[in-house]
């Protein structure tokens, strides 16, 4: 009768053991669901799943040409319709280009008085300057907008271009406003590596104290 009871109450007492171990391992399955689920979650975990995804898009940029070309105005700025003025491109090339390309196009308000408004360029060779002058006339009262559009062809078929704009009222103006930009964007990087520096000297103090 004894060993009957022994045995009962072993059997509870496993059935028990049983029983909280069911628990425990259910608590820690839902533990580890709600981790995960919290982690997938995060800021920062979507922020690396949206830089790991967004790096199998391809992405493209424009190269940058081999054709280069200057604009520049040789005379007085016109001031008002009738004015004459000249301008002179600069055609370089980085590498061996051939065929090059030159046509000014002038809008209404614009007309040509001395040079060819289309030109060709047989071959340019790296370091080489060509220079193209035009004199223009203003007819219209108003800023006109005058393009140079240069095309050739670099080794094995490959297409350069280039294409420069000059306001004949505003140039000046507009020139002076991207200098101030320049100047803005050069002061606000000093700024930012200043900054940078700083911070990085105040991480090496705090270091430098912890490893003390």
């Amino acid at each position: 009768m004894k060993q009957q009871l022994d045995v009962k109450k072993q059997n509870q007492w496993m059935a028990w053991m049983f029983s909280r171990m069911t628990m425990f391992f259910a608590l820690g399955v839902f533990a580890a669901g709600t981790y995960v689920a919290k982690y997938y979650e995060s800021p920062q975990q979507k922020t690396f799943n949206h830089s790991h995804h967004s790096s199998l898009i391809k992405h493209t940029t424009k190269l940058k040409s081999s054709l280069q070309a200057e604009l520049h105005l040789t005379s007085p700025a016109p001031e008002e319709k009738g004015d004459e003025f000249s301008l002179l491109a600069e055609v370089s090339s980085q590498s061996l280009m051939q065929d090059v390309n030159v046509k000014w196009v002038l809008p209404e308000g614009v007309e040509l008085v001395r040079g060819s408004k289309t030109q060709t360029i047989a071959a340019l060779t790296g370091g080489e300057v060509e220079q193209i002058a035009v004199t223009l006339k203003q007819l219209s009262d108003q800023n006109e907008q005058i393009h140079l559009k240069l095309y050739g062809q670099e080794g094995q078929g490959l297409a350069s271009s280039q294409v420069l704009q000059f306001n004949s009222f505003k140039q000046a103006e507009i020139d002076q406003k991207n200098a101030n930009l320049r100047t803005i964007a050069s002061e606000q990087m000093k700024k930012d590596i200043a900054i940078k520096a700083l911070q990085k000297g105040q991480a090496s103090k705090v270091r430098s104290k912890i490893s003390r």
